[in-house]
């Protein structure tokens, strides 16, 4: 295959993965949307999955865009979800880049951790700084399950993201060469 081709293969199974990414995040918007938040927080789990396979600028960029659609479905201030889930993103990409291996326990822990922190930072701005008096029961009535499904849907997600990954990133060629005479060893 001439490099032209394979080039424009590459950049057509890049734009598919990227846009089923983006359908998957709409997706997700629109069911959180119309359930009432009641669901788990689908975009956190979606932007962890793409982080750990993506450069750290795009799953980053990736991570706004999935918070800025929560921060929507959520009715919350705009930006407050996008700026955390942007720097959780990079966080988890550059962890995956330097330290860890594409596994998905890896994969739920961090998006466990990620969740915790983001759902108790919701909690502590939205409810506890304003004195609510049953900010306890809203935390286990409220919280806590949401980010319990939260961390579950991480490993199927996960999985979901690995499959295009695998079905839709760039071949990579080997070539073998052979051994050659004319080189001198002394």
């Amino acid at each position: 295959m001439a490099r032209n081709e394979r080039e424009k293969t590459e950049l057509k199974k890049a734009l598919a993965r990227w846009a089923i990414y983006l359908a998957a995040a709409f997706l997700a918007s629109s069911l959180m949307w119309s359930a009432g938040g009641r669901l788990p927080l689908l975009m956190i789990p979606l932007s962890a999955a793409v982080a750990a396979f993506e450069t750290p600028v795009r799953s980053a960029v990736f991570g706004c865009v999935c918070g800025l659609m929560l921060d929507n479905c959520m009715g919350n201030l705009f930006g407050f979800y996008g700026i955390l889930l942007l720097w959780t993103a990079l966080f988890i990409s550059v962890l995956f880049t330097l330290l860890l291996r594409r596994h998905g326990l890896n994969v739920f822990f961090l998006n466990a951790a990620a969740s915790g922190l983001l759902l108790f930072l919701h909690y502590f701005f939205y409810m506890r700084i304003w004195g609510y008096d049953d900010s306890s029961t809203i935390l286990l009535t409220w919280y806590l399950p949401i980010f319990i499904l939260t961390a579950i849907f991480a490993v199927p997600v996960f999985y979901m993201v690995k499959f295009l990954k695998i079905k839709l990133s760039p071949v990579r060629e080997v070539t073998l060469e052979e051994k050659s005479e004319d080189i001198t060893r002394e």
